[in-house]
């Protein structure tokens, strides 16, 4: 796992990935949202990575396989994300990436505030999937 970009203003830049949440109350504390994408594969050799990022910890699956997970301490405007290797878990034809996000939503003395989220660029092949 490698950390990468380092501002929430590029991050929203980088293929069109957007932040995103699963629930419309932002205010609750303790959240976990669960996310879900399915892509096609054409090889099993493909390369395929993640760039993740999330407010405040995550978990990602691909094909039922846990493939990592991290936890944020970083600040709400000074985002970073990981890069995971997902190619040992990813095979040719249908996948299913699963990401769980948990966001605790309160100040404490190792975590600040932010807005609970998920934001990801999955590469695959030749291909990308972001979360919209």
């Amino acid at each position: 796992m490698e950390k990468g970009i380092n501002d929430r203003a590029d991050l929203a830049q980088t293929a069109g990935a957007r932040w995103i949440w699963a629930e419309e109350d932002l205010s609750q504390v303790n959240q976990y949202a669960e996310f879900r994408r399915v892509f096609i594969s054409e090889s099993d050799s493909a390369p395929c990575s993640l760039l993740v990022s999330a407010d405040k910890d995550y978990a990602v699956w691909l094909n039922g396989c846990f493939a990592g997970c991290g936890q944020y301490a970083d600040y709400p405007a000074d985002k970073t994300c990981d890069r995971l290797d997902l190619t040992p878990f990813v095979h040719a034809g249908e996948n299913v990436l699963g990401i769980l996000v948990y966001c605790d939503n309160e100040d404490s003395l190792t975590y600040r505030k932010g807005l609970p989220g998920l934001w990801y660029v999955l590469a695959y092949g030749d291909a990308l999937s972001v979360s919209d």
